[in-house]
Order: structure tokens, then sequence, then C-alpha cells
């Protein structure tokens, strides 16, 4: 989720840890944005870091950036758990924000087809469920198009590394429901 500035004061950062499972890991890394340089990495966050056995790097954003997206390699198994610290979803003007937090799986895990879920908010019939969900899609190929059955959005055509969030509202919800 991005960084956030509400009244000129910056929220949180998006923030991306990764924890080496083994010693000597070399991990490579392609950040989406800029991130706070630190332990080797420019303001670009790219370039190599090796970590050991129990070791954690934290890319932390950059102001009004966005880590979604980065890519990540290693050599040796990791864990990466990407997040934000302070996120107002869907936007700035929600009341009150969020820690989110992420696991991030390996491509090679990764599947053509998903079910996505969203919670269901018992209101009576003629009121409208108060708050719109929000999915956040991400694609590592080129030109990946993503549908939604049933149809509560167009088709989306994503780039590797590129993100797009979808805000289902209204009738989209009802479509669902």
């Amino acid at each position: 989720w991005p960084s956030q500035t509400e009244q000129g004061k910056s929220t949180g950062s998006s923030f991306v840890a990764i924890t080496a499972t083994e010693d000597g890991t070399v991990l490579d890394v392609r950040s989406a944005q800029e991130i706070e340089p630190g332990a080797g990495l420019p303001k670009s966050g790219t370039g190599k870091v090796t970590l050991d056995r129990g070791d954690v790097l934290e890319l932390v954003a950059g102001a009004d950036k966005d880590l979604s997206g980065t890519r990540l390699r290693s050599d040796k198994p990791v864990q990466v758990i990407a997040g934000q610290s302070c996120a107002y979803v869907p936007d700035v003007m929600t009341g009150t924000c969020d820690h989110l937090e992420e696991a991030m799986l390996p491509e090679d895990t990764l599947g053509a087809s998903y079910v996505v879920t969203m919670p269901v908010l018992l209101t009576p019939p003629q009121e409208e469920t108060p708050t719109p969900f929000v999915i956040r899609l991400s694609a590592i190929l080129t030109d990946t198009t993503i549908t939604f059955e049933p149809e509560v959005h167009a088709p989306i055509t994503l780039g590797a590394g590129q993100i797009r969030d979808v805000r289902l509202e209204g009738d989209a919800i009802k479509n669902v429901l």
C-alpha cells in the first residue's frame, strides 16, 4: 500500500521485510520505487545484499512511494512479508488507519485462477454496504489479463511489476453478495 500523507504529515510507509533461513543468502533486490537507503542499498532500492540465517533486511518506502511490485531473487529460501505501517484503506478520507501485513509467496507457487472473498456486512436490504472493498492486483508477467466472474469489473491488463487497485462498491458488491 502506498505511503500516504495527511495534512502534510506522513502517516506511514510501505515496507518489505526479508528474513534469511540460511547463512550466506544472496538477495537481489529490484525495488519498484525509491526506498530509504541503508544496508548497502541505495535510494533506488536496486542491488545485492548478503544475509545470514535469522538476518532481516527491511526495505522502507521513500516519501509518497509504494513498494508494491518490488522483485526479489535469492539463492536460498527466505521469508518475505510486505505491508504498510498505517494504511488508510480505501483512501486517506478513511477515519483511521490499519497496520497491514501479508506473507508473499514465491513466484513458482502462483497459479492462473484465484478466488477472492470479501467480508459480508449484514445490513437491512434498504441500506447500502457502508464500506467499499478494495482488491490489490499485481502481475509478475507482461500482458497479464485479469477477468472477474461474476463480471463486477471490466478486464484489466497489467505488465510485469504493475499493480492496480480495484474498488468494488454499490452495484458491483450487490452482484457478488
